[in-house]
């Protein structure tokens, strides 16, 4: 981002609830939902409560966004095509086998928690579940 003279972050946690990177974007929450339906790219992960769960690559992603649309004046569109052209979006909006792919992935994770979970169970009662 600092080469394309976008803003430069100092990012110290692994991870930011909504509010805190809207506090860091000077945007609001709404905001930040509003752009995860116009960028693909941006999509937080979700917490087992559900509530999203920004990286420090969601933060530059929010930052560059918030650059091309506040500082450069770009239209989202716009931003859009700008992205794409640099890597960073995705060439179909519509394209399900990235969401898929995700959702397949938070599908699997759950399940080796609760094996995991349940071998440690077992290792407890001392195989006798």
């Amino acid at each position: 981002m600092g080469s394309q003279g976008g803003p430069e972050l100092e990012i110290q946690k692994l991870y930011y609830r909504i509010g805190e990177v809207a506090s860091i974007a000077g945007v609001e929450p709404s905001v930040l939902r509003h752009w995860e339906t116009e960028f693909r790219f941006l999509r937080p992960r979700r917490s087992r409560s559900g509530q999203r769960t920004y990286s420090k690559a969601d933060v530059r992603k929010v930052l560059e966004i918030k650059h091309l649309l506040y500082e450069k004046k770009f239209t989202t569109k716009g931003a859009i095509r700008y992205l794409r052209a640099q890597g960073q979006e995705p060439l179909a909006d519509d394209d399900p086998t990235a969401r898929d792919n995700e959702a397949m992935k938070e599908i699997l994770l759950e399940l080796r928690k609760e094996i995991t979970d349940f071998m440690a169970t077992l290792d407890q009662d001392g195989g006798q579940a």
